[in-house]
């Protein structure tokens, strides 16, 4: 992935991670950094490997979506 698409898929998941619930965050943080589920959420998005910022975006998209936001 180019690092500018890099970069901005990280910065939309940090943004609107904190627009979902807890529980949303949560199956987030069991998802990409099950374990340490107390990890700060910024520092495992810029952990996460490229490769999954795609799925990543979707899911937090699709989860503001079916919140109405």
């Amino acid at each position: 992935m180019n690092i500018i698409l890099e970069n901005f898929a990280r910065q939309f998941i940090k943004i609107n991670l904190r627009k979902l619930k807890p529980r949303h965050r949560l199956l987030f943080m069991r998802m990409y950094s099950h374990e340490d589920l107390n990890a700060d959420i910024d520092l495992v998005v810029n952990r996460m490997d490229a490769m999954h910022l795609d799925y990543a975006m979707i899911q937090v998209q699709h989860t503001l979506v079916s919140m109405g936001k």
